[in-house]
């Protein structure tokens, strides 16, 4: 029986961070891949038809009950005027598939939230 308040553990990342994070974005506006660069960081590479690519490193956390927090700090200048987006998700029971949201700040104003999912390639 658990102890009332406990926080629930998530299931194990099945293969650490992996090879790649194969990403949805922005509602699958974009797509992307992101690539582990460290404990806490990744290097993320997006794409949409008929848009230049973009890159921007991203900072991560993942809390002992599966919660993703991850921050994206844009290079400036930018064709779509975004400075810095938040991802928040959630690990699932598979332990490799994220799913969450994402907002943006932008020369326009807050974008989003926009749902965001990213499936952690585990290698051969």
């Amino acid at each position: 029986m658990a102890r009332q308040g406990a926080v629930a553990a998530a299931p194990p990342l099945r293969c650490g961070l992996g090879e790649y994070w194969d990403v949805v974005d922005t509602g699958g506006a974009w797509t992307g891949v992101w690539v582990p660069t460290g404990e806490s960081t990744l290097d993320g590479l997006w794409e949409m038809p008929g848009e230049p690519e973009f890159a921007a490193p991203l900072t991560f956390s993942i809390s002992p009950d599966g919660h993703v927090s991850l921050y994206r700090d844009d290079p400036e200048p930018n064709k779509y005027t975004t400075t810095d987006c938040q991802y928040e998700g959630q690990l699932q029971a598979d332990g490799v598939t994220i799913v969450g949201t994402v907002t943006c700040n932008s020369g326009k104003g807050v974008l989003g939230p926009f749902t965001w999912s990213a499936t952690i390639a585990c290698g051969g």
